[in-house]
């Protein structure tokens, strides 16, 4: 089994449809997924299974993207974990806070569909295996 098909990607959104398209192209690409249907779920499963990687949406309920990347990056189980933060807010404020919080990447649904999300998800593994 290559290094690659270990790789787990937990995807936080409360959309089915959002998880469902991720998980399609995330799977095809030799990942495993898990997925989280709000907030506190993913906050919950970040814990449980210390995924390689989170996809984040920011407007959820129970508990936002926004205190959920804040909770992620100041846990020490999970503050390694590289977060993309994929929303459909497209304002500066939001971006810096993001940015300025720890996430690796802020991107937007409306400028990236799920198979430039899974590229950006692998340009980023890639690039901590460098290290």
């Amino acid at each position: 089994m290559s290094e690659k098909e270990k790789q787990q990607i937990l995807v936080v959104d409360d959309d089915s449809e959002i998880r469902d398209a991720y998980r399609a192209r995330l799977e095809s690409s030799g990942y495993t997924v898990v997925e989280a249907v709000d907030g506190e779920d993913g906050i919950t499963k970040a814990m449980n299974h210390i995924p390689d990687l989170i996809i984040l949406d920011l407007m959820m309920p129970k508990i936002n993207g926004l205190d959920v990347l804040d909770i992620l990056k100041s846990t020490n189980a999970t503050r390694q974990i590289p977060v993309v933060v994929v929303t459909a807010l497209v304002h500066d404020d939001v971006r810096k806070r993001v940015i300025d919080s720890g996430a690796a990447a802020y991107l937007t649904k409306f400028e990236y569909r799920p198979s430039r999300v899974v590229e950006a998800c692998k340009y980023i593994l890639n690039n901590l295996d460098m290290e």
